[in-house]
């Protein structure tokens, strides 16, 4: 927000004059003309320049009220300045923003990258944006290499994951949620790991959000917390098991708008896309829901663990303040190589085991289905059966038994994964529900067994 020059023509325009030739301030054309020249919009209440930048309530009252001053204006001064910034928002308000999926903006302008081939267009002329980040970018020089956030980088993440880590911080760039998944950063403590949220919070700036899973799952007004902003960051999950997963799902993955609503005003929609960089002590876990779709969304990445002679430097995030321009690189080459990749993650074998794991921990019946199950064209397998192999199962193997609803449920989800369709008619009668092209291994041995002993010849 720059000073505005009071030409001749803009005080014609500010002020009125009656028959007598008394001169009166006109405050709504004073507000539309420094609405016209800064270009102002104003969007869910916050006011903002031509460029995207915020212009705070505080520097727009002290630059209305300096102008004020030099036009000689001296009689309520206070409640004038009030009115016109009021007026300000009016005359600028939108109901809607569009913001281009592809379109990265930073302190020196922007860019547009191919969202297929990973190439950057810098934008030819000042563009518009809610997410300049606070950085400077020149493809045409090299930018000064992050001397101290990649040596962070390298004390924190493994080796193998690095690719990964890489590419899921330059995802974030981008207003979109075609990735489809949440990082989880797990350690035990003091690794180092919650220095991404300062990271994140002072190149991101207002587009990053520092909250949690259960406020937006437990609380109904919590949605207009991620509108606009590209990043919400977590810090110190709890361990407690999320009891519900229905909004956290449907933020990773939005592709729609989604219901929001503020305290004391009509419910709207808006399309979310802030994704989601959580540090965490454990693997993130549902207490219900231990589904394919709950655990596809999730990136755990498990840092290293804390050097025991290594000291700690309350200045250690200092130095990264002046490397934002060389973050910014590393991160816009992440993103580049998740695109050229066509958006598929370099994720770590370890990380998926990571998965995996806490999926066979959380959810029996899911091992069930991996360690008993024998899939095949000709097979059959009766509920009734399926449940009885399952609680002896547990049994066995020291698990919490889920109830027969549950079992049914999962192998109606996966038919089309594991290629198993349901039936009403199986068992020897064809009499009972249940599934085509799978059985029981415990099952399909005893009939082999007991084939083979009727087909021998005894005397």
């Amino acid at each position: 927000m720059g000073e505005m020059q009071l030409d001749p023509g803009f005080v014609e325009s500010v002020f009125t004059e009656d028959k007598n030739g008394k001169r009166t301030l006109d405050e709504g054309a004073f507000a539309e003309a420094i609405s016209e020249l800064w270009h102002c919009v104003c969007y869910n209440g916050l006011l903002y320049d031509g460029t995207g930048e915020i212009i705070s309530l505080s520097d727009c009252k002290s630059e209305v009220y300096k102008m004020l001053r030099r036009l000689n204006v001296s009689t309520n001064l206070a409640k004038r300045t009030n009115n016109i910034v009021d007026a300000i928002r009016l005359q600028a308000h939108v109901d809607h923003i569009d913001v281009p999926p592809n379109l990265i903006a930073f302190q020196n302008g922007a860019l547009y990258i191919d969202m297929k081939t990973g190439e950057i267009t810098m934008a030819s002329e000042p563009v518009f944006s809610l997410h300049r980040l606070n950085c400077k970018f020149n493809p045409s020089s090299k930018a000064k290499t992050p001397t101290r956030f990649l040596e962070w980088v390298h004390n924190l993440i493994h080796e193998e994951d690095i690719p990964g880590f890489q590419e899921y911080l330059g995802y974030l760039l981008l207003p979109n949620t075609k990735l489809q998944k949440a990082m989880i950063l797990i350690g035990q403590r003091q690794e180092g790991k919650s220095r991404i949220g300062l990271i994140l919070h002072y190149l991101f700036g207002f587009s990053c959000e520092t909250s949690s899973i259960d406020f937006f799952e437990n609380n109904s007004f919590a949605m207009p917390r991620a509108e606009n902003k590209l990043v919400l960051f977590q810090d110190d999950l709890k361990r407690d098991k999320l009891k519900s997963t229905e909004t956290f799902k449907s933020m990773v993955s939005a592709e729609i708008p989604m219901q929001a609503e503020k305290k004391g005003e009509n419910a709207y929609s808006f399309l979310p896309y802030a994704r989601w960089v959580i540090c965490s002590n454990a693997p993130l876990a549902a207490l219900y829901d231990t589904g394919y779709a709950f655990y596809r969304r999730l990136y755990p990445i498990r840092v290293k663990n804390r050097p025991p002679d290594r000291k700690d430097d309350p200045f250690y995030f200092d130095p990264m303040k002046g490397e934002m321009d060389g973050i910014f690189v590393w991160l816009l080459q992440g993103l580049q190589r998740l695109i050229v990749n066509g958006w598929a993650l370099s994720q770590s074998q370890e990380s998926k085991d990571l998965v995996e794991t806490q999926r066979d921990k959380e959810d029996s019946v899911f091992v069930f289905a991996k360690s008993e199950i024998l899939y095949g064209k000709n097979l059959t397998a009766s509920n009734d059966d399926l449940y009885k192999a399952y609680s002896s199962f547990c049994i066995r193997n020291g698990l919490i038994a889920r109830k027969k609803d549950y079992l049914v449920q999962f192998f109606d989800e996966q038919q089309d994964n594991i290629k198993i369709k349901q039936d009403k008619h199986v068992g020897e009668n064809r009499t009972l529900r249940g599934y085509r092209g799978m059985a029981v291994k415990t099952t399909v041995a005893l009939k082999a067994l007991l084939d083979d002993a009727g087909g021998e010849d005894h005397e």
